[in-house]
């Protein structure tokens, strides 16, 4: 496919336009859909919430995006 030419192939189309065939002496790999990576889920993760060099609360972050707020008493 030429480069700035979108629209015109779709995933799992099967069918691929004349137009957007370019001839290279290399190989090329294609995946199959066996081969395409699930997209990746975000990491837990861990905010502070200071006040100065005061640590008030530790926000948990779950991939999901629930966020857990743990208030700091000193």
């Amino acid at each position: 496919m030429e480069t700035g030419q979108t629209g015109d192939v779709k995933p799992g189309g099967g069918v691929v336009s004349g137009n957007n065939i370019r001839l290279s002496a290399e190989p090329a790999a294609v995946p199959t859909s066996r081969q395409v990576a699930a997209p990746t889920k975000p990491e837990p993760r861990i905010e502070l919430i200071r006040e100065g060099d005061v640590i008030q609360a530790i926000d948990v972050i779950c991939s999901c995006g629930q966020r857990i707020r743990l208030k700091c008493n000193y």
